[in-house]
This record gives C-alpha cells, structure tokens and sequence, in this order.
C-alpha cells in the first residue's frame, strides 16, 4: 500500500518532536529528511509506511542519530545559550516570589493592627476577618 501524505507527515511530525534542538535546527533537518523520504519513495513508490520505517528507521533511532551526530561543540554552546537564559528567568521569579510574600507579610501585619481590643460597657469588640462581633 503506498504512503499517504498523512502518514508520511505523521512520521515526520513525530520524528520533529523527538528532536532535541533549536527550531531553525529542527527545521533544517526535517527539510533534509523529507527530502530522503522523497528519494526513497521515488525509487519504490508502492512502498508503504512499515517499508518506509524499516528503511529509515522509526521516530526514536532517526532522532537518537541527531543527536549523536552533534558535535562535542555544539553541545557546549547550546548548554551556555541555555545557562544564560536560565539564570536571568530563574531571578525573575525570585524576584517576583518575593515580592509577593512581602505583600502577603504586609496585608497580614497591617490587619493585625487593626485588630485591636476595644472596651465598650461590659462588652469586648473582636475584630476578626469575617465579622466584628461583641463578646459579652
């Protein structure tokens, strides 16, 4: 049975996923490999999706094979290119826990000092986050 452009867009689409890389990267390679899914249904085009991945391989050992072919190098630099866009989102979101818990720290101390105790007749007024209510 010959491969429908759904398949082979299918097998293309889960490759892409496995790839661990830069999108333009990514892309770069995905054109290249649809370009030798071209050529091989070219040569045998009554293949069908199961010829085509034994001949190719499935998702996981093309995109196992990315990989092992990057160099050394590449690695290096996509691990300090990925370093330095951590630290800064990192403290940002330090920065903005922070924040919070010293408003939370704020809003809390300044309702407990509304809270006081105040003496009317024989009766006490507690304020508490509902309601403020009279305790005879």
């Amino acid at each position: 049975m010959k491969i429908t452009d759904k398949e082979r867009r299918k097998y293309l689409k889960e490759i892409q996923e496995l790839l661990v890389c830069s999108a333009k990267e990514r892309r770069r390679f995905i054109k290249e490999f649809e370009s030798n899914i071209d050529d091989y249904i070219s040569d045998d085009p009554e293949a069908s999706i199961e010829d085509l991945r034994n001949a190719m391989g499935s998702p996981q050992e093309i995109a196992e094979g990315f990989i092992a072919n990057i160099s050394p190098k590449d690695i290096k630099k996509r691990s300090s290119i990925a370093r330095i866009t951590l630290v800064p989102i990192t403290l940002g979101v330090l920065i903005i826990v922070a924040v919070c818990v010293l408003l939370i720290f704020d809003a809390y101390k300044n309702r407990n000092s509304r809270g006081e105790v105040y003496i009317i007749d024989k009766g006490t007024i507690y304020e508490d986050e509902t309601t403020s209510s009279i305790v005879y």
